[in-house]
C-alpha cells in the first residue's frame, strides 16, 4: 500500500475536486471526520457489524487496534475481578504511570500506521495519554480523508471498558454498543476456546466460564451507564437478526452517512483470517443466526450456575430501552 504523510492523499475518488482546488483547508476537512467506536463484549457479533458498516464507501475501518488496551493494561482484569467479587464497577482510571507504557503505545501507533499505509514521521514524546490518543485519532483521520471517507469506524470490543478515557480525550467521538444475550456470549467464547486454542498467542479465549460471565456483566454495566446519551447508540444482536435493513439504516444515520446497499461480502480488509479464523463466519457476507451452543456445551448444574450469575438479559434490555427513550425525549 502506498504510504502517505498526514494530510497527504493516497488517492482521490474520480470526479471529486481536490480540497486545494475547492478552497477547503486540509486540516479543517480532517477535523470534520466523524470518529466512531464499535464496542461490546467479545463474541457479541461486533465483527459482523463492523463488516456491514465498513462496506459503506464513506466509512473507513481496519482490524482491531486494541490501542486503549495497550495504553492502559490491566484495566479489564480489574473490572472483571470487581464484577466477580460483587463490588461496584468503577471504570475511572486512577493515577497510572503513563511512562511505563510509552513503548507499548508508540508500538501500537506504528502498527496502526502500517495497517493504514500512513507514515508516522517522528512520533512525539508525550507525558500523558492525551497526546498519544491525539496521534492515534490523527492517523485514522488522515487515512479516512485520503480515501475520500466521511467517517472512520474503530472496532475493538474491549474498548467498552475504556469509554470514559476515550470520551475524555476525544469528546466528539460517537459509540455504537452491541449487546448479545449473555448465555450465547459465554457459550460462544467457551466453544471458541476449544476450537482455536492454537491460534494467535493462545490468549484470545483462554479464560474460564466465571471470567466470561463476569466480563459480560461488566460490559453490560458500561452499556447501561452510557445508554441514552446523544453520542451513544445501543444495538441489540436480536434486532440485527430480525430487522437488519432497519438497524443498518439507523446506524448509518447515527454515523452521518446515507445508507447504501450493504454488500456484506464486499467489506474492506478488517481481520487477519490466518490468525483469527473464528472471524470467517462473520465475514462470510451472510447474516445467519448462530447455532445455539449453551445447552450442548454445559450440563444442567453449570447452566443453572451461569444463569444465576449473569445479569438478566430481558431486564437489561428493558432498562436500556427505557434509558434510550428518556434520552430521546430530552
Amino acid at each position: 500500500m502506498q504510504r502517505v504523510q498526514p494530510g497527504e492523499a493516497m488517492h482521490r475518488p474520480q470526479g471529486r475536486e481536490s480540497d486545494a482546488r475547492s478552497g477547503v483547508d486540509d486540516r479543517s476537512s480532517r477535523a470534520r471526520t466523524q470518529r466512531t467506536f464499535l464496542v461490546g463484549c467479545q463474541r457479541s457479533g461486533t465483527t459482523f457489524l463492523q463488516a456491514a458498516l465498513s462496506s459503506h464507501p464513506r466509512i473507513l475501518s481496519i482490524p482491531e487496534t486494541a490501542f486503549f488496551e495497550r495504553a492502559l493494561p490491566g484495566r479489564i482484569d480489574d473490572l472483571v475481578r470487581r464484577s466477580l467479587s460483587g463490588a461496584a464497577i468503577d471504570a475511572r482510571q486512577r493515577g497510572r504511570d503513563y511512562l511505563r507504557v510509552q513503548r507499548r503505545v508508540r508500538r501500537a501507533l506504528r502498527s496502526v500506521a502500517d495497517e493504514l499505509g500512513v507514515a508516522t514521521g517522528t512520533l512525539g514524546l508525550h507525558f500523558g495519554l492525551g497526546g498519544y490518543v491525539g496521534e492515534f485519532a490523527g492517523l485514522l483521520d488522515t487515512a479516512a480523508h485520503a480515501g475520500g471517507c466521511h467517517a472512520w469506524l474503530e472496532k475493538t470490543p474491549n474498548h467498552v471498558f475504556y469509554l470514559d478515557v476515550i470520551e475524555r480525550h476525544l469528546p466528539q467521538a460517537r459509540f455504537i454498543h452491541l449487546l448479545r444475550r449473555g448465555e450465547d456470549v459465554v457459550a460462544s467464547a467457551v466453544d471458541a476456546s476449544m476450537r482455536y486454542a492454537g491460534y494467535g498467542d493462545g490468549r484470545v479465549f483462554w479464560r474460564g466460564v466465571p471470567w466470561w460471565v463476569a466480563c459480560w456483566n461488566a460490559a453490560v454495566a458500561a452499556h447501561v451507564q452510557h445508554a441514552g446519551r446523544a453520542n451513544h447508540c445501543i444495538v441489540f444482536y436480536d434486532d440485527l437478526l430480525r430487522n437488519f435493513a432497519g438497524e443498518y439504516a439507523r446506524l448509518c444515520a447515527f454515523i452521518g452517512v446515507e445508507p447504501v446497499d450493504a454488500r456484506l461480502g464486499a467489506h474492506k480488509r478488517i481481520a487477519d483470517l490466518g490468525n483469527e479464523p473464528w472471524k470467517n463466519g462473520a465475514l462470510s457476507g451472510q447474516l445467519i443466526p448462530a447455532t445455539p451452543k449453551f445447552d450442548a456445551l454445559f450440563g444442567p448444574d453449570v447452566r443453572s450456575w451461569i444463569r444465576t450469575q449473569l445479569s438478566c438479559y430481558d431486564e437489561v434490555r428493558e432498562m436500556l430501552c427505557g434509558r434510550i427513550a428518556c434520552g430521546s425525549e430530552r
